[in-house]
């Protein structure tokens, strides 16, 4: 039987290779796309602004707003993975 040290160490480096996998995946999106991407940072009103600006830019053209602001969440969303229980 494995040690356990041994079994986080493979998690930590199987983690390590799908983040890395969905990372290459959504910069190559975004750069065969070359999308008008914002950012809203702050700690207040984040939500209620995202979809103030989803709804100025949609009569423009294709507009997205994604769910995903984590390691994993925001290329997911960049891919247009949808994930149950997300």
């Amino acid at each position: 039987m494995r040690s356990p040290e041994y079994l986080n160490s493979m998690r930590k480096f199987a983690i390590s290779i799908v983040l890395f996998y969905l990372g290459f995946w959504a910069r190559l999106a975004l750069a065969v796309h070359r999308p008008v991407v914002i950012g809203i940072a702050g700690s207040v009103g984040k939500s209620s602004t995202k979809q103030v600006l989803l709804a100025a830019f949609t009569p423009f053209g294709k507009a997205l707003a994604t769910q995903g602001n984590s390691e994993t969440g925001l290329p997911l969303s960049i891919l247009g993975v949808k994930v149950e229980g997300y």
